[in-house]
């Protein structure tokens, strides 16, 4: 274990932009400072009170306050890690005391403290500043510690090869259900529902063991979704009926959601009569969410024009459109236009009509998730299977096939 005299004394000179010439000067070696500072010898107690004093670092929590700032700090991670944090994330204890925790043997905990909060807020920018923060001293972390920082660099890497190897690393140094769901979420949004389907299984089944139940239902639903994107109508309906108990406990906010889900995926899979039912009665539960009202009317609209209710199908569309807002990719608006392109007589002979399908396809992924690529697709097939366009048909079943098989 390196020692943490080490570190502070590394992070106090890299602050004071001091070389280790002009720091260790009168006091040690150049080379004894090196093997100080990594950590590799724990120097004697007067050269140390010399290098902190040149330094300027002093004390400033006594030793019955840093036991405490310990505990809460314990307490705190174990908190996150099983999803009972407050709303914002933070502890006020530790908030007021943080600062002068710098100084102490628990800064590197306090750094990744503040790393936790961005991640509970998903806040990147906050996240990126506090890993940039910990990264030259990433040597001295331990264990949960490493853990907690690979986690979140799994959530910030773009290389989907560097986000694996973090996912891995963090698995490996503190198992837990939320990092085994977070990576579900990762895999479910580039299409990889077999790959994200045996994670949220992993991550349900540890949420038990955990007594976790905010992963507990995230995983459920995640698995729910899984099978849905894959077409496997009897076991999407089994996860989704399960989170729709564990819901009226735990997520009363969240059963508008599933019911909108299963709706939308008998849409797709032709059962016209199930989704007109699971969508009107997620139209009852739907939550004040501006997106979820949007989709569950856009997907209601698609129903209606399948039977003929044209007019319902305009007013629900109509209804929709309501719910947009400058905020909202404009996908939204895009998908909208779709449908209501849909009730115009002869639609499949418009040029438009296909060329903005496609502009919602090619954008779905990056603008939503692949979920909404695989959506427009049937449609984005038709459409190029009436103007015998049957090479581009081809090409969007094999892509779509390939990404979800993936």
């Amino acid at each position: 274990m390196k020692h943490f005299t080490g570190f502070l004394i590394r992070r106090e000179r890299l602050r004071r932009n001091l070389s280790q010439e002009g720091l260790c000067k009168g006091i040690c070696s150049v080379s004894y400072l090196s093997k100080i500072e990594q950590g590799q010898v724990l120097a004697g107690p007067e050269i140390v009170e010399r290098l902190l004093e040149a330094l300027g670092i002093r004390a400033q929590v006594d030793a019955q306050t840093e036991a405490a700032a310990a505990r809460a700090l314990r307490e705190y991670f174990d908190r996150f890690l099983l999803c009972t944090l407050g709303a914002d994330g933070r502890d006020a204890w530790l908030d007021a005391h943080a600062g002068a925790l710098e100084s102490s043997p628990l800064a590197l905990s306090v750094g990744l403290y503040r790393a936790c909060i961005a991640m509970h807020a998903d806040d990147h920018v906050a996240l990126a500043a506090a890993l940039e923060a910990l990264s030259p001293f990433v040597d001295y972390l331990q264990g949960e510690q490493l853990a907690l920082y690979a986690m979140g660099r799994a959530l910030l890497c773009e290389d989907e090869h560097a986000r694996e190897e973090a996912f891995t690393q963090a698995e490996r140094l503190r198992p837990c259900s939320m990092l085994l769901s977070w990576r579900a979420h990762f895999s479910f949004a580039r299409g990889r529902y077999i790959q994200a389907g045996q994670e949220a299984e992993r991550a349900y089944a540890l949420a038990c063991e955990e007594g976790n139940g905010t992963v507990l239902f995230d995983a459920s639903f995640l698995l729910g979704c899984c099978y849905a994107n894959q077409r496997h109508y009897p076991s999407m309906m089994r996860a989704f009926r399960r989170t729709l108990a564990l819901a009226h406990t735990l997520r009363p906010d969240a059963v508008g959601e599933i019911e909108y889900n299963i709706g939308a995926t008998c849409l797709e899979l032709c059962r016209h009569e199930e989704a007109r039912d699971w969508l009107e009665a997620a139209l009852v539960h739907v939550s004040s969410n501006g997106v979820e009202n949007l989709l569950v009317r856009h997907k209601l609209a698609l129903v209606y024009a399948h039977f003929g209710q044209c007019d319902q199908a305009r007013q629900a569309l109509a209804e929709a459109r309501a719910f947009l807002s400058p905020e909202l990719p404009a996908i939204y608006d895009r998908m909208l236009r779709v449908a209501e392109l849909r009730l115009t007589p002869g639609y499949l002979d418009d040029p438009d009509y296909a060329a903005l399908l496609r502009t919602v396809y090619d954008e779905a992924s990056d603008a939503l998730h692949f979920g909404f690529k695989q959506f427009h697709a049937s449609f984005l097939i038709e459409a190029y299977v009436h103007q015998r366009r049957y090479k581009d048909a081809l090409q969007i079943s094999q892509e779509i096939g390939m990404f979800s098989e993936s």
